[in-house]
C-alpha cells in the first residue's frame, strides 16, 4: 500500500488498473482511498479497535468521490480518529445504527452510493420506482424485518401494471443485496427471492421490411407537412395576423382519443428516427448522439460508454449521407430545440413516434420505439446475417439475448428450400420431355 498526501490532484490521478489498491494519506493517520476495479473511489477510515496489534482492525466507509470531495472526507476522518481516542468504536456503532434504520433510510443511502454511480437514465428510473411505489408503502418498516409476505402483498398492489410491479420487486431485490453487503441486514437476507413475478410476454413478431418501409415514407411526408408550417409561421409572423393566420398550429392539431397529435414533425426529429431504423440502435444512444463520436471516413459511430460499456455502431451509407446534412450547431448531433430543457439533446421522441403511428395508420398495433432496433436485427437475419454478427452490431453481451431471433431465420431457410426443390423438379420435367 502506498503513501501520499492525498489531494484532489492526486485522487483524479489514480489510475484504473483492473486491480484493487489502495492510497494512505500521509497527513491523518488512517485516512485512505481504495481505487476499485473499474476506477470507482472510495474514501474510508481505518483503524484498530482496541489496543496493541493483536487488535481487530475495522474500517469505516466515509464516502465516494467526487460525491464527496477530498477536504469533507478529511475532516468525517478527523472526527471518525477523535472517538477512537476517546477509547470509541465508530464501526461498531454504525453497525448498532444499522440494525435501528428503516427501509426508506437505507434506500436514500443505497440511492446515494450505489444509484449515483449508475447511467443517468437507470438512476431516473430507480428514483421514480423508489419514491413514487416503495418508499410510500414500504418505506417505515424496519430494513431487516421486511418479508416475503409484505413483499408479496406490496407486488400484488400493482397488479393492474405487472411490469412494473415485476421491475419495482427487481430494484428491491438490488436493495437488499447491497445491503446484506453493507451491513445493514444479516449476509444473504433477501426477502424477494420467493416472491413470485408476473408472467412477461415478449414480442416475438417484429416489424417487416414493408412497415419500415412505410414509416419512412410517413416520415417524409410529416416532416413536409412540418417545413410548410415552418413557411407559413414565418410569413404570418411578418405580416398582419388574421383571425385565421391565428390558426396555423390548430390547423395541424388533431385528437386521438381525446389526446391531441400533430400531422408533422421537424427535421431533426425525422433524422433521429430514419436512424434509429437505419442503424438498430438504443434510442438513448442516437438521441444523445456527440458528433466527437462519428467517424465518417471509418463509417461507424464509436460510443464510449453505452448500456453494455464501449460499442461500435456501424454506419451504412444512407445514414451517413443524413449525418452529412445536419448542420454542427451544437457538440450534440440532435441538440435540444427548448433552451430550458433537462437534457443538451431531445429527449423526448416518444409523443412523435405516437403521432408517426396514427399517421401511418399502426396506431392500433402497440409498436415502441424499441421494436426499431428488433425491426433491424429481423432484417439483417433475413438478409442472411448471422446471430453472432447481429449480437456484435447490436452491441449484446449475452449470445442468449440475441437468439430471440433465431426463429426469424427460419424463413429465408424455407425460401432456400423452396428454390432448391424447384430445381429439381424443373430438372424431372426436362428429363421426362427429353
Amino acid at each position: 500500500m502506498s503513501s501520499v498526501k492525498i489531494t484532489k490532484t492526486k485522487v483524479e490521478g489514480l489510475e484504473t488498473t483492473g486491480k484493487q489498491y489502495e492510497v494512505m494519506d500521509t497527513l491523518q493517520k488512517g485516512f485512505m482511498i481504495r481505487v476499485g476495479t473499474t476506477g470507482r473511489k472510495t474514501f474510508y477510515f481505518q483503524y484498530r479497535d482496541g489496543k496493541g496489534r493483536t487488535a481487530k482492525s475495522q474500517k469505516v466507509t466515509i464516502g465516494v468521490y467526487p460525491a464527496i470531495t477530498v477536504e469533507q472526507a478529511r475532516e468525517i476522518a478527523k472526527k471518525l480518529a477523535a472517538k477512537v481516542a476517546l477509547g470509541e468504536s465508530p464501526a461498531r456503532d454504525i453497525q448498532e445504527q444499522k440494525k435501528t434504520l428503516s427501509l426508506k433510510e437505507v434506500g436514500e443511502i443505497y440511492i446515494q452510493e450505489h444509484v449515483a454511480n449508475l447511467k443517468p437514465k437507470t438512476q431516473v428510473s430507480y428514483s421514480s420506482i423508489f419514491y413514487g411505489h416503495i418508499f410510500p408503502k414500504l418505506g417505515k418498516m424496519k430494513i431487516d424485518a421486511v418479508t416475503t409476505r409484505a413483499l408479496t402483498k406490496f407486488h400484488h398492489g400493482m397488479r393492474e401494471t405487472p411490469y412494473h410491479a415485476n421491475r419495482a420487486i427487481a430494484v428491491l431485490s438490488g436493495l437488499f443485496s447491497w445491503s446484506s453487503k453493507n451491513g445493514y441486514t444479516p449476509k444473504g437476507f433477501n426477502p424477494c427471492q420467493d416472491v413470485e413475478r408476473y408472467p412477461e410476454k415478449r414480442k416475438d413478431i417484429f416489424l417487416n421490411e414493408e412497415q419500415l418501409a412505410q414509416i419512412l415514407t410517413t416520415l417524409e411526408i410529416m416532416e413536409q407537412n412540418g417545413s410548410e408550417l415552418n413557411n407559413r409561421r414565418k410569413i404570418s409572423a411578418n405580416s398582419r395576423k388574421s383571425a385565421e393566420e391565428n390558426n396555423t398550429d390548430n390547423e395541424a392539431l388533431k385528437s386521438i382519443n381525446g389526446k391531441p397529435y400533430r400531422n408533422y414533425i421537424t427535421a431533426q426529429t425525422a433524422n433521429i428516427f430514419r436512424l434509429l431504423i437505419l442503424t438498430g440502435a438504443r434510442e438513448g444512444e442516437i438521441q444523445s448522439l456527440k458528433w466527437s463520436y462519428i467517424d465518417l471516413n471509418k463509417g461507424c459511430i464509436l460510443l464510449p460508454d453505452s448500456k453494455t460499456g464501449f460499442k461500435k455502431i456501424e454506419l451504412p451509407e444512407d445514414a451517413i449521407a443524413i449525418l452529412k446534412d445536419i448542420p454542427h450547431a451544437s457538440e450534440y448531433v440532435f441538440p435540444s430545440p427548448k433552451e430550458d430543457a433537462k437534457t443538451p439533446y431531445q429527449s423526448n421522441i416518444k409523443d412523435p413516434w405516437r403521432d408517426i403511428m396514427h399517421f401511418a395508420g399502426m396506431s392500433g398495433e402497440g409498436w415502441r420505439i424499441h421494436d426499431l432496433r428488433h425491426a433491424f436485427a429481423s432484417v439483417a437475419v433475413n438478409s442472411g446475417a448471422s446471430l453472432p454478427i447481429i449480437g456484435k452490431a447490436l452491441g449484446h453481451k449475452n449470445a442468449s439475448t440475441t437468439a430471440r431471433y433465431a426463429h426469424v431465420a427460419e424463413s429465408p431457410a424455407h425460401k432456400a428450400a423452396e428454390r432448391t426443390a424447384g430445381r429439381i423438379m424443373d430438372a424431372l420435367k426436362k428429363h421426362k420431355s427429353s
